[in-house]
């Protein structure tokens, strides 16, 4: 039970970064695409 342990907690910690990751993807994908918007002169988001 030992071993099933550590790899549940070592998923969950993986789970908890890449979400983090993701999130901060995220954010700089939104940021480059209202810089993109802005730049056209578009008002409308996509």
């Amino acid at each position: 039970m030992d071993v099933l342990a550590e790899r549940v907690k070592r998923a969950s910690f993986l789970i908890k970064l890449c979400k983090g990751r993701l999130k901060d993807t995220e954010e700089e994908i939104k940021k480059a695409l209202s810089d993109v918007d802005k730049g056209s002169g578009e008002t409308n988001s996509h």
